[in-house]
């Protein structure tokens, strides 16, 4: 029998809350393989830290969004971590996502 996910994949469930320190994020963001990196917003209650709120700003009604537009700042610092450049992360991380959806590539491209 198969397994339903590929092992090299890492999928962290927002719902759970799973407790993920920031070192250990950018740890595994510069060491999962090549092949498993993409980049998304499809946790909006879950921000990159330069957007974080804490307690106390939440209770002032301050919010944060992950948002595409966040994704050229979360593409800098992936490349940083990796030591690739931009242009390098936009194409392997396009590559990828073109790989897990190819009906990606029948959209037209971004102005």
């Amino acid at each position: 029998m198969t397994e339903p996910f590929s092992t090299d994949v890492i999928i962290i469930p927002a719902h759970n809350r799973c407790a993920i320190t920031l070192d250990a994020l950018r740890a595994l963001a510069a060491e999962l393989p090549l092949s498993a990196v993409v980049l998304e917003t499809d946790a909006p209650d879950i921000p990159p830290q330069w957007l974080y709120r804490n307690a106390e700003q939440r209770a002032r009604g301050e919010v944060a969004r992950n948002e595409p537009a966040e994704l050229p700042r979360i593409a800098q610092m992936l490349a940083s971590l990796r030591g690739w450049s931009l242009e390098q992360t936009a194409a392997m991380t396009t590559a990828n996502a073109h790989a897990a959806l190819p009906r990606l590539r029948t959209l037209p491209e971004a102005a």
